[in-house]
């Protein structure tokens, strides 16, 4: 688990997972809702870091993905997912 703050973990990990049911269930349009939300409280509420860097750039790649590969975005979710709760690597 990452030293993120609770809350912060939970609501990224919601994030997350919410965003993979929307690409998954094709609403792409809530999907990119969501990706925006999680970007912003990656963005600002995230330490700069691993952790921060690598979330924020999953974050930048789903878009055209949620449109056009969306088994590809649903992969970048969980990866992102893993690497959330697994903590930056070494």
């Amino acid at each position: 688990m990452t030293d993120l703050p609770p809350d912060v973990h939970d609501v990224l990990t919601q994030l997350l997972d919410e965003t993979r049911e929307r690409v998954q269930a094709g609403d792409s349009e809530t999907a990119h809702e969501l990706v925006k939300t999680g970007a912003a409280v990656t963005k600002n509420e995230v330490p700069s870091g691993t952790l921060r860097a690598r979330l924020l750039h999953g974050w930048v790649e789903l878009p055209p993905l949620v449109d056009h590969d969306p088994a590809v975005a649903t992969e970048y979710l969980r990866s992102m997912r893993r690497l959330l709760d697994d903590g930056e690597p070494e």
